[in-house]
């Protein structure tokens, strides 16, 4: 009988020692297994991020430095009054037309019909809008090659309203309206996680790769030939070579500082 209580007490005595000892380490193994999974996961991720980086590399090193340069004057990163003036003054002096009067100004980005009328979680298009109105002067007979630079321009330029004016003699006045556009970022959307305990281990990852797999590069873009037929018509602005006299206080033509 005391055997066999002997035998009972070491039998408590393990299951108790296993409770309280060595459970908790059972779960922590668990929890390492879990994370090992999760790990393994993120590192595949990684390996299929890397294959579409890599893709993505080599269809843009396919694309010539020159598509890219036309590329950023068909949408340009930022408005330039300046550069638009020097473009229409440049196109109007090759026509034979007299540039009076031109005014560029950015509008608000709008989601409605209505201008100023915003659209409640409608995202706002990647592109600025710039209204331009200028007012010119010119035969007649040069309106068709006019119009016709303005379509081959590379920088995009939609005619909205045209008015004539009759001045003296063949010379007429024409009043146009038109638009152009400069790029807009788009707000970054936030991707969610998909719902397992991984934390913050390789959200990055996961957020870089449902980018990657949304991003496209369509280089035949570049090859289609309405695209290679655009013209650049801004003029190219050059710096004098000299600068002026070192010292300002001695003789005209004394010294000159050189580029």
């Amino acid at each position: 009988m005391t055997r066999y209580a002997i035998i009972i007490l070491f039998l408590a005595i393990s299951v108790a020692l296993f409770l309280t000892q060595t459970q908790p380490y059972f779960d922590k193994i668990n929890v390492l297994k879990k994370d090992r999974e999760a790990y393994a996961e993120v590192l595949n991720r990684s390996r299929e991020l890397q294959a579409l980086r890599d893709e993505l590399f080599n269809q843009y090193n396919s694309i010539s430095r020159e598509s890219f340069d036309n590329l950023d004057k068909l949408l340009p990163k930022q408005i330039d009054p300046g550069t638009l003036i020097a473009m229409f003054e440049n196109i109007m002096k090759t026509r034979g037309f007299l540039l009076k009067r031109i005014n560029v100004q950015e509008s608000e980005i709008s989601t409605g019909k209505n201008a100023g009328t915003k659209i409640i979680g409608v995202l706002p298009p990647p592109y600025k809008i710039v209204n331009l109105s200028f007012l010119i002067s010119g035969p007649y007979g040069n309106f068709p090659g006019l119009f016709s630079d303005l379509e081959k321009s590379v920088r995009i330029i939609d005619i909205k309203s045209v008015a004539f004016g009759v001045g003296a003699s063949d010379f007429f006045e024409l009043n146009i309206d038109a638009k152009t556009y400069a790029f807009s970022s788009p707000p970054v959307p936030i991707i969610a996680g998909d719902g397992r305990e991984k934390g913050e281990k390789g959200q990055e990852i996961l957020t870089m790769l449902e980018r990657l797999r949304d991003a496209r590069i369509n280089a035949d873009f570049f090859e289609n030939e309405a695209f290679k037929s655009l013209v650049d018509f801004a003029p190219v602005l050059e710096m004098p070579q000299s600068y002026g006299r070192l010292n300002p206080f001695s003789k005209i033509g004394s010294s000159v500082t050189k580029k």
